[in-house]
């Protein structure tokens, strides 16, 4: 029974902690504005909120849905979650309908968050481990992958940093080996396993790792099969604050089971890339890029879908555009009255140019991937859109306030 306790009373013991906490609350912000708008007052809809997180964590206690674990914190982030609804509800007149002074407040406000929330995101996109002047590179000591266990194919011709890693038969290659600013690794695998998880191929961890903890799962290089895929990862920061790690995908690559496939990974503090051949097309290369982005930021909170996927590109237009929208609406807003707003979208792409040459600044500092030109052009065509949500509002808030006064004269 203590150790029940102790796993559903543990904060920080899921590897992906902080993802689901925010996961968590924004899932149940819809609930508490739901609650409110139905005419349910304050305190009685944030309680509401909480009870239904309690019930849903004492069925997962019973074993409903299988798989899943309950926990104290998952009640308090759905409750923290719920009040976040019930306050954008309260306040939805000021935020849909600011005064001058309110709009600049939320304007400014705004962009602080932004620029927090980049910069961290920025940094979290870092590679965990410290960069080393002197590449050392050898096979590791380690008997198994740690936390994944065997490889049922065959890799060969292993080679990490230029060096060639000796390896027979079956199971995955070890590698210690120092993180420089770049780390490549490449290897032909032989058949495929049959199992559908995450089965490493090549595993390369810090030398330190093996005193430090024998038993850690992070790797600053990962070339691993997932299904019929093959898969690249690295140890980030992100992973280290419990934040979702991204994943590149290479869809199909082991889809015949047959024939060899030969794999190369490249991970660098700005882009990670995954190649891929198989015998049966004499040598024609495939590739896939990942650029360490903020533009990440949704898959870091939550993989809805791979981060390179034909789905990725969806979310990540979604998570830009709901980091600039709000900026446009709020900058119209602030510029009233509406009817003097000549130049409204200079203004607005001014407001979401700058904070795009901030956003490319921290990330030349951090060392991490900014913007494409598409991805840049579309958050300035978001803030635009923002304000033009604004002044089709505002228009209509105007003609109402004139025929109220209207009436009252």
């Amino acid at each position: 029974m203590e150790s029940v306790w102790q796993r559903i009373s543990c904060l920080t013991c899921s590897a992906t902690w902080l993802a689901d906490v925010i996961g968590n609350i924004v899932l149940f912000v819809p609930l508490g504005s739901a609650l409110v708008a139905v005419g349910m007052p304050y305190r009685r809809a944030v309680l509401a909120g909480g009870v239904a997180s309690l019930l849903i964590e004492l069925l997962q206690l019973v074993g409903f849905p299988v798989g899943r674990t309950p926990a104290i914190a998952d009640i308090v982030s759905n409750a923290l979650g719920t009040w976040v609804g019930v306050w954008l509800a309260r306040h939805v007149a000021v935020l849909r309908s600011p005064s001058a002074s309110d709009a600049r407040a939320l304007r400014n406000a705004w962009c602080a968050v932004h620029l927090t929330a980049w910069l961290a995101l920025s940094i979290a996109l870092r590679p965990a481990m410290p960069l080393q002047a002197r590449a050392t590179t050898a096979v590791s000591t380690l008997p198994y992958t740690p936390g994944y266990g065997w490889y049922a194919a065959e890799p060969s011709r292993a080679r990490v940093n230029g060096v060639s890693i000796a390896h027979r038969g079956t199971g995955p290659v070890l590698v210690a080996a120092a993180r420089i600013g770049s780390v490549m690794a490449s290897v032909t695998v032989r058949g495929r396993d049959l199992r559908a998880g995450v089965v490493p191929i090549v595993f390369v961890h810090d030398p330190a790792m093996q005193s430090l903890d024998p038993t850690s799962t992070r790797a600053h290089l990962l070339l691993a099969q997932r299904g019929t895929d093959a898969a690249l990862t690295s140890d980030l920061l992100a992973g280290r604050w419990g934040l979702q790690v991204p994943v590149l995908v290479a869809r199909g690559a082991f889809a015949s089971g047959r024939d060899s496939v030969s794999l190369q990974g490249v991970v660098t503090a700005r882009d990670w890339r995954l190649a891929w051949t198989h015998a049966a097309e004499q040598g024609r290369a495939h590739w896939a890029t990942l650029p360490m982005s903020p533009a990440l930021g949704w898959s870091l909170i939550q993989s809805v879908a791979p981060s390179n996927s034909r789905a990725a590109m969806f979310f990540t237009m979604l998570w830009l555009f709901a980091w600039f929208a709000p900026l446009g609406f709020w900058s119209a807003a602030a510029a009233l009255p509406v009817s003097a707003q000549h130049g409204w979208y200079v203004r607005t792409s001014l407001w979401a140019s700058a904070l795009l040459v901030a956003g490319w600044a921290m990330t030349r500092a951090t060392g991490t991937s900014p913007l494409t030109l598409v991805q840049a052009s579309w958050c300035i065509a978001s803030a635009v859109v923002g304000a033009a949500t604004w002044r089709r509002i505002g228009r209509y808030a105007r003609q109402s306030l004139q025929k109220e006064n209207y009436h009252d004269g």
